[in-house]
């Protein structure tokens, strides 16, 4: 991959973390990497419905992965008995995800969801206290970005540098990926005194990132 990468003399890539690490990896100062940015759908705005629930919850996007992390909301999750979680996976690690969350003694206050679109996960997004991410690595975060353009706050590793990267100040940036009691503080925190976050406006648009790649492909091309 690094042979290949070195002969095409150019790498596109959707975040500064992201770069660093490729120039990191190939050891090249011939090869360009270029961040181009990233975009957000059109839905993940902050004036919109927010999904009803008696209850408040959390949301958490992405999968069952290592490298996802949701053990550790689960067991954070253990520790806050009038929180509830709303989880968007994958339909095929539903099973799964049920039996750990089961095993916890939370699985009746998690909701697993699974093929909603756009404006319904926004909606979710909207209606809850927090996002969670609790990646330990990432090279960029959309959870994240979708989450603060709907006002939402995060909860996240400090230490995965492309969420960090995204989310800002706009939430609450943890020192530990596996403390679970850190973890439920913090989500505690976003229930007992919640907030709303300004959207990160202008920053990642389809458009801008189109033009960016337009424009290394018209030099590349020369």
């Amino acid at each position: 991959m690094r042979r290949a990468v070195r002969r095409a003399g150019v790498v596109l890539t959707v975040s500064e973390t992201s770069a660093r690490d490729i120039r990191a990896w190939l050891r090249d100062d011939s090869v360009n990497v270029v961040n181009t940015g990233n975009g957000c759908s059109a839905a993940f705005r902050v004036d919109g419905p927010a999904a009803p629930s008696t209850d408040p919850y959390v949301v958490f996007v992405g999968n069952m992965r290592p490298h996802k992390n949701l053990g550790v909301v689960l067991r954070a999750l253990a520790q806050l008995p009038q929180l509830h979680l709303r989880a968007v996976l994958p339909p095929g690690e539903v099973a799964a995800a049920t039996v750990r969350a089961e095993a916890l003694g939370v699985g009746k206050r998690v909701e697993w969801m699974r093929g909603i679109d756009d404006d319904t996960l926004a909606e979710i997004y909207r209606g809850a206290a927090a996002a969670v991410m609790p990646s330990i690595d990432e090279g960029f975060g959309l959870p994240a970005l979708e989450a603060i353009s709907c006002g939402v706050p995060v909860v996240f590793w400090q230490g995965c540098e492309a969420v960090a990267e995204i989310v800002g100040e706009r939430g609450w940036a943890l020192s530990s990926w596996r403390d679970a009691g850190e973890w439920a503080f913090a989500m505690q925190e976003a229930v007992a005194a919640p907030r709303r976050v300004e959207p990160p406006l202008g920053l990642y648009d389809w458009d801008r990132t189109a033009g960016t790649v337009t424009e290394v492909l018209r030099r590349a091309m020369s």
